[in-house]
């Protein structure tokens, strides 16, 4: 048995995640999509025409489609350019909020930007890592009143006092789940 055969798959379930922000992305790249084949079609028809190439052929004008064909590519593949730029900076742009915030909690800044702009995709991801923030923050700053309670009573000797306040500070450790393997 192999490596592979052992290890479990992690496969998508569904293929749409995130309706509003993949809908959106696959409704701008159609519309690019779409220009573009409007464009050429219209400068296809336009151009076949013998009144627009002076009489000619559309043999003998097969140049001049050419350089419109490859100009209206131009047009449309920096039309692309902008539009996936501006949408991924709507995944980026959040992501990289998360991450700085993320470090940020990690050596105990709490207060980080962690807001995002109103068009900006992930949410909904933002406000759960927010919400985790304010919870992280209240248990550090209620661990850190503990910790000075513990240093008095131990100034003082009062080692009952402070077994009792050592079991509340273990009984707030966060339980972790045990996975079990299949």
């Amino acid at each position: 048995m192999s490596d592979t055969d052992s290890k479990p798959r992690n496969r998508r379930r569904h293929f749409v995640l995130d309706d509003s922000s993949q809908s959106t992305t696959l409704t701008h790249h159609l519309l690019l999509l779409g220009g573009a084949a409007i464009v050429s079609a219209l400068l296809l028809f336009g151009l076949s025409r013998g009144n627009v190439l002076g009489g000619q052929a559309l043999v003998e004008a097969f140049p001049v489609l050419l350089a419109a064909q490859i100009g209206a590519f131009v047009l449309a593949a920096i039309a692309t350019v902008v539009v996936v730029m501006r949408l991924t900076h709507r995944y980026v742009g959040p992501a990289h909020v998360m991450e700085r915030a993320l470090k940020g909690m990690r050596l105990g800044d709490y207060g980080c930007r962690l807001t995002l702009r109103h068009n900006d995709f992930l949410r909904p991801l933002a406000q759960e890592i927010n919400t985790h923030r304010s919870q992280l923050a209240r248990r550090d700053i209620e661990r850190e009143r503990m910790l000075t309670s513990l240093d008095q009573l131990l100034e003082r000797g009062d080692v009952d006092g402070a077994r009792a306040l050592v079991a509340e500070l273990v009984d707030q450790v966060p339980h972790r789940r045990v996975r079990r393997s299949a």
